[in-house]
């Protein structure tokens, strides 16, 4: 599956990890919206980045099954 990448799986597990902080109580929801946020910001900066300054191939194939 090509849209399961290493900018995907780190940011499932930012994700996992922030939730788990909170349920245990270490962390409050002000800064788990903050982390949560700056996370997708990155992965998406990440991808338009990809998108822009990657070769034809990696243009052509992203986004398809």
């Amino acid at each position: 599956m090509s849209w399961i990448d290493k900018p995907f799986v780190l940011s499932l597990g930012c994700g996992a990890v922030t939730s788990l902080l909170v349920y245990l109580g270490k962390l409050d929801s002000t800064n788990y919206m903050l982390i949560i946020v700056g996370t997708v910001g990155a992965y998406i900066g990440g991808w338009t980045v990809k998108q822009v300054k990657g070769t034809p191939a990696d243009r052509a194939n992203e986004g398809t099954p």
